[in-house]
């Protein structure tokens, strides 16, 4: 009996877990967009790291990782979008992003950083019909 209790409160506390995670679509990935793909994007990648795809924020940059799977306070996304230090913030340049932009992203890490199926990164600028050579 007391197992069948325990199993059906970790269920619940799973469906919780997956009824507060944040929408990467929705309200993640507009914000990277605006504040971040200017800098790691297609086009650039400073310090190796591209976040169009939640697949490229969980590889990282370089080979080490930027986002611990559920555990928000260990990932270095979470220390840089929220540091008081200008020289580690990130964005460095412009107003730091707000307070329920970085919930929604310790959210979706605590869900685990969940890839949503099908997601595309973003073209190569640079590969555009009008920057080929005829």
């Amino acid at each position: 009996m007391n197992r069948r209790i325990i199993i059906a409160l970790c269920y619940w506390a799973y469906a919780v877990v997956m009824v507060h995670a944040a929408d990467y679509l929705r309200e993640i990935k507009p914000v990277l967009k605006a504040r971040c793909y200017a800098c790691h994007g297609a086009l650039k990648q400073k310090a190796g790291l591209r976040v169009d795809t939640a697949a490229n924020i969980r590889k990282g940059a370089k080979g080490d990782a930027i986002v611990v799977l559920g555990k928000p306070t260990n990932s270095e996304l979470i220390a840089r979008i929220t540091s008081d230090d200008m020289e580690e913030r990130m964005p460095p340049e412009g107003a730091p992003l707000k307070a329920n932009e970085i919930a929604a992203i310790r959210e979706w890490i605590v869900a685990g950083a969940p890839i949503p199926e099908n997601e595309t990164a973003e073209a190569d600028p640079l590969k555009h019909w009008a920057f080929q050579v005829p």
